[in-house]
């Protein structure tokens, strides 16, 4: 799930949470690591650990903010969207808008979706890639 604001008037841009039964063997980890400390401060991803085996403190080395980079236990939930979409609306003195670009299996896709509609953000503004 990444969902990112139409307008740039905060740092902030890009919410990527990543739902992974071990963060260590995401795909394109290093990648995704990478960007988020090349995108100084417009990038956040939080981990969302599947295989219920605790953190994950090999994905954080001194070179990654840990604000920016996190791992939780558990599937995205509601209230991990909900977190992400107020990180991105910020303040609320400015218009911001979120888009949510959602890929992985129909069910995950589907109840993301759902959640994301009940939190407020419009149809047109959830953007779908089913898989499987």
């Amino acid at each position: 799930v990444a969902l990112h604001k139409k307008r740039n008037t905060n740092t902030l841009r890009v919410v990527l949470l990543c739902s992974t039964k071990n963060p260590q063997t995401q795909p394109m980890l290093r990648e995704i690591l990478a960007a988020v400390r090349d995108a100084n401060g417009a990038v956040k991803c939080v981990f969302h650990r599947t295989d219920g085996r605790g953190s994950c403190d090999g994905i954080k080395d001194k070179e990654y903010d840990n604000k920016k980079v996190s791992v939780k236990n558990g599937r995205i939930e509601r209230d991990a969207l909900s977190d992400a979409l107020s990180a991105l609306r910020g303040d609320g003195k400015h218009s911001k808008k979120p888009i949510a670009f959602l890929c992985g299996p129909p069910a995950l896709s589907d109840a993301t979706e759902a959640s994301l509609l009940a939190l407020g953000v419009p149809k047109e503004d959830v953007r779908l890639e089913r898989w499987w």
